[in-house]
C-alpha cells in the first residue's frame, strides 16, 4: 500500500513538472505581455507593474516590449525615481533597437525632472544627458529632437539657471515660429514662474483666450481685470481646452511628445 501511495505521488510530482515545463515558454509570451497591457488600458497599474514582474524575461525576443510597458506603468504609477534609475541603466552601446532606446531616454530624462521635488542641478545635468543621448543617437526623428530640446529648456529651468532657458526658447522659437499650443503653455509656465512674465508676452497670442494659462499670466502682469478672468474661466469650463500637462503614457507604453 504504502509503494502504491509513493508511485501515485511521484507520478503527480512527473505530472506537475511537465505542465510546469510546457507552460514556462508561454510566460512573457504575447498573451502575457497583452494581459498586462489590459490591466494598463483599464486603469490597474499596479497589477499591470506584478503581470510584467512575473513574465518579463532578460535576454528574450520580446523584452523591449516588456520594458517598454514597464516603463509607462511607471509613469502611470508616479514612480519616477524608480524609471529614470532603469533608464540610466540601460547598457551603453547595445544592440537594443534604436526607436527603443530613443523612447527610454527621452522617458528617462522626464521622469528625471519630474521626480526632482524641487530645483536640482543633479536631476537636471540626468535630464540633459538622457536627451543629448536621444538626440545623437541614430536617426531620432523630428518629434523626438524637439521634445528633447524641450526638456533639456525644462532642465535648465530645474537646476535655477532661467536665463540659459530663456535663451534656449528663443532659439527653440527660431526654428519653430508657430509653436503648438500644449508646448508655448509649457514655456509660459515656467517663465512666469522664474519671474520671466513680461518676457512670454509674445506667447500669449499662440494660446487661446480661454486657456487657463493665458488667463493666469494675463492676470499677473495685471493686463486682464478680474471680472474678465472670471469670465473667460467660465468659458474655459465650457470649451476642452489644451492644458500643458507633463506626457503620459500612450497604449505603447512610453510618454508622448
Amino acid at each position: 500500500m504504502l509503494f502504491r501511495r509513493l508511485a501515485v505521488l511521484l507520478v503527480a510530482v512527473a505530472l506537475t513538472g511537465a505542465t510546469a515545463a510546457a507552460q514556462e515558454p508561454l510566460r512573457d509570451g504575447p498573451e502575457a505581455l497583452a494581459a498586462a497591457r489590459r490591466l494598463l488600458s483599464a486603469g490597474r497599474p499596479e497589477l499591470a507593474l506584478l503581470r510584467i514582474e512575473q513574465s518579463q524575461q532578460t535576454g528574450t525576443a520580446r523584452w523591449t516590449d516588456w520594458e517598454t510597458l514597464r516603463l509607462g506603468v511607471l509613469s502611470a504609477l508616479g514612480h519616477w525615481t524608480e524609471l529614470a534609475a532603469r533608464v540610466q541603466a540601460l547598457p551603453a552601446g547595445s544592440d537594443l533597437p534604436a526607436p527603443f532606446l530613443r523612447g527610454a531616454w527621452l522617458a528617462g530624462a522626464e521622469a528625471a525632472l519630474l521626480g526632482s521635488a524641487g530645483p536640482s542641478a543633479t536631476a537636471a545635468a540626468q535630464a540633459r544627458t538622457l536627451a543629448a543621448h536621444a538626440v545623437w543617437s541614430a536617426a531620432p526623428t523630428t518629434d523626438e529632437v524637439r521634445r528633447a530640446q524641450v526638456l533639456v529648456i525644462e532642465s535648465l529651468f530645474a537646476g535655477n539657471d532661467a536665463a540659459a532657458g530663456y535663451r534656449s526658447i528663443l532659439r527653440f522659437r527660431q526654428d519653430l515660429p508657430a509653436l503648438p499650443a500644449p508646448t508655448a503653455a509649457r514655456f509660459l509656465l515656467l517663465m512666469a514662474g522664474h519671474g520671466q512674465a513680461p518676457d512670454a508676452l509674445p506667447l500669449l497670442p499662440l494660446l487661446p483666450e480661454a486657456h487657463p494659462v493665458r488667463i493666469a499670466v494675463q492676470v499677473r502682469l495685471g493686463l486682464l481685470p478680474p471680472p474678465g478672468a472670471a469670465a473667460l474661466a467660465r468659458v474655459a469650463l465650457r470649451e476642452p481646452t489644451t492644458v500643458p500637462a507633463r506626457p503620459g503614457p500612450p497604449a505603447a507604453g512610453l510618454p508622448a511628445p
